[in-house]
């Protein structure tokens, strides 16, 4: 139990620590992907993978911003 709860452990440090370099960098956290993008089947591989490791994704263009205001 110890050793699997060591390499768990390893694994989310080490996402941590890259995803704190990737913000002193400048880099977004979340991958941003246009929407008509994802209608038209074209979002690239590498923001597909970076939403597969973090879970969450910025959406732009889907709404107008007066109603996302709203």
């Amino acid at each position: 139990m110890e050793e699997v709860f060591a390499v768990v452990e390893r694994r989310v440090r080490a996402e941590v620590d890259g995803i704190t370099a990737a913000r002193q960098r400048g880099e977004t956290i979340w991958p941003v992907i246009d929407y008509a993008d994802i209608g038209a089947g074209a979002v690239p591989d590498e923001a597909l993978s970076l939403l597969r490791r973090r879970g969450c994704l910025v959406v732009r263009g889907h709404f107008d911003r007066g109603q996302a205001l709203g």
